[in-house]
């Protein structure tokens, strides 16, 4: 079943956002934009600017779920205050459309799509670039983290199915992200070493996965033998 999710990284002065419909083999690139303000503007008059643009993206692209950056701070409280409540009015909206929500912070989504928790800038938007097929194409910073959130995101589908559960708390998006991390080490290496290699990568994850889950017939499975 695919999934439409809607990668946000809020910021009053840029706020990015990002499209990626997952389900399939690999995430798949829908959109992705960023809101800027004026430095003239009031922080109201940003956060009503960033209102207005969020909800007609959010009306138009028609997201089943919202991956959103957890807040995350390194001793700049202004600054951490202003993103808080651009953050705030994400999950305002989010919640006025009944749009599921699940969040990870910066070193979940580096460590998920680019396999490193302090990845950088650059090595963020090389990961995205290359897990969405869509080199060539310009990304701001604030899209690229959008983008590597969805892709987050799609992977948290599959821990909601296991959990049975319509919404995922803390603990679950914590699972997501493993699951999450062990999607993208497969893709990656697909990028990185062919298909050949993704093929035997996905066969042990997938092996790893069913070890790891406490399953006692693991070493009998998968019943295919391991690809060459």
């Amino acid at each position: 079943m695919s999934l439409r999710v809607l990668g946000l990284d809020p910021g009053t002065a840029t706020f990015g956002w990002g499209m990626v419909e997952s389900g399939g083999e690999r995430p798949r690139y829908l959109a992705h934009g960023v809101i800027t303000t004026s430095p003239s503007q009031s922080l109201g008059e940003r956060l009503l600017h960033i209102r207005t643009e969020l909800t007609q993206i959010a009306r138009s692209e028609r997201p089943d779920r919202i991956a959103i950056e957890r807040l995350f701070t390194q001793g700049n409280l202004q600054s951490a205050v202003a993103v808080a409540a651009a953050r705030g009015l994400a999950l305002m909206i989010a919640a006025e459309l009944l749009i599921e929500v699940v969040e990870a912070t910066p070193s979940e989504m580096k460590r998920a799509i680019a396999g490193d928790g302090r990845a950088t800038k650059s090595g963020v938007i090389r990961a995205v670039t290359q897990l969405l097929n869509i080199a060539g194409t310009p990304l701001a910073d604030d899209a690229a983290d959008a983008l590597g959130l969805a892709i987050w995101g799609g992977g948290a589908a599959r821990m909601q199915q296991l959990a049975g559960s319509a919404r995922l708390d803390r603990s679950a998006s914590s699972g997501a992200s493993q699951e999450s991390d062990s999607i993208a080490q497969c893709v990656g290496h697909s990028v990185e070493s062919g298909a050949s290699r993704v093929r035997i990568r996905r066969w042990e994850c997938a092996l790893d996965r069913r070890r790891r889950s406490g399953d006692r017939e693991w070493r009998t499975w998968p019943p295919h033998p391991r690809p060459s």
